[in-house]
């Protein structure tokens, strides 16, 4: 009886609720880890994203690990109602994997559990029945694949677990009736709804503190990005640049690496407010923001609202590349004039770019002082021009 295996019972429970919980979390907390460190270097401040954000190497070590975590949950059983059969719920964490990773991490950690599985029945000689091998195999060819539909449908999370749940309960008691002749008899039944009931339990408990966790975690950092975006041009704000620069400072001065800051005023920006009105301004704000993302996609470009018409940049990369960056940014502003009410308008800007050489102590204040002085120079000229200062 249940009654006897209570301590046992509880104990595989909360192991197997913690493993499925720490395995999908650590798994996403690393993602977002990465997704913040590559997210340094960016054009614009979308929100995180942890999706694909491994390499497929990093992909496979991570399914291996996700793999062994699933063979501790085949072997940590839980104890069932009749001595004869326990609950397996490993299953639980092959779905989270594939509904909260990525389609390739599923794939490779069913493939990697599979294989271990067959490694240690190998290596403990267990003769297993051919009919109950191949059930075994269509029962995880349909978990597997419905688990791939319902990521990809387009219903809610709640809905997924659901029908997930649902799904597995009907293959469960197909399965179970196939392997279990009396499964009319009333201690079977009661066996097959005891199994039911602690399954849905920890499935349930699992997927609400995981989704939970990731909302909360979502909320986060939606409100970073918030306080980090200019509303308009959805380009990075002054009090972003201000953390950046904070940030470049405290490197030390042996860490730190080759990069420019250039500063970028629109020398014909009041005309167009006098002439066309703010909202033309505003376009033409937004119109410099796009042309900057799109001609700098292939580089590491931080754009920066810093000012009413003023944008500034940091190019993690050296004056020549800068200078190019520029160099097409004034051929496509030439190529493709700011349409405001069906007329187009020539924008035209003035560039100060300065260098902040390798292994050099950074001071913010004075990069900043150099490139507005390349700038005012610049202006001086006026109409698409750059001035460096070193």
């Amino acid at each position: 009886m249940l009654i006897n295996h209570l301590p046992t019972f509880f104990n595989t429970y909360v192991i197997n609720l913690s493993l499925i919980l720490s395995s999908v979390l650590t798994y996403y907390f690393l993602s977002l880890a990465k997704s913040f460190k590559r997210a340094e270097y960016r054009r614009f401040a979308p929100q995180l994203n942890v999706q694909n954000i491994f390499d497929w190497k990093e992909t496979l070590v991570s399914s291996f690990a996700l793999a062994v975590a699933t063979i501790l949950l085949a072997y940590n059983t839980i104890p069932s109602y009749s001595k004869d059969y326990s609950l397996d719920t490993s299953y639980i964490l092959i779905y989270l994997t594939i509904m909260f990773g990525t389609p390739l991490l599923g794939i490779f950690t069913t493939i990697s559990f599979e294989a271990l599985s067959t490694f240690i029945l190998t290596k403990q000689q267990v003769d297993l029945d051919p009919a109950i091998a191949r059930q075994y195999f269509l029962f995880v060819i349909i978990i597997v694949s419905a688990s791939y539909g319902l990521r990809f449908w387009k219903i809610s999370l709640f809905k997924k677990h659901v029908i997930f749940l649902t799904l597995f309960i009907i293959l469960k008691s197909f399965f179970f009736s196939i392997y279990t002749d009396t499964f009319g008899q009333s201690s079977q039944v009661i066996d097959f709804v005891y199994q039911t009931l602690v399954y849905g339990s920890l499935f349930t408990t699992a997927t609400l503190i995981i989704t939970k966790i990731i909302s909360v975690t979502k909320s986060f950092d939606s409100v970073h990005v918030a306080a980090n975006t200019d509303g308009l041009t959805q380009a990075f704000n002054r009090f972003a640049f201000d953390q950046e620069m904070n940030r470049l400072e405290a490197i030390p001065a042996d860490s730190q690496q080759n990069f420019c800051l250039s500063v970028i005023d629109i020398d014909n920006f009041k005309l167009i407010n006098d002439t066309h009105g703010h909202q033309a301004g505003d376009q033409a704000l937004i119109y410099l923001a796009t042309l900057l993302a799109t001609t700098g996609e292939n580089d590491e470009i931080n754009i920066y609202r810093t000012g009413g018409d003023e944008f500034t940049l940091l190019h993690q990369t050296n004056t020549e590349k800068a200078r190019s960056f520029y160099n097409n940014l004034f051929h496509s502003l030439e190529q493709q004039p700011f349409e405001y009410n069906h007329k187009n308008n020539t924008l035209l800007i003035s560039v100060g770019l300065t260098e902040v050489s390798k292994a050099t102590t950074f001071n913010s204040t004075a990069c900043i002082v150099k490139a507005d002085h390349a700038l005012y120079q610049s202006k001086e000229v006026s109409g698409n021009h750059l001035t460096f200062i070193k």
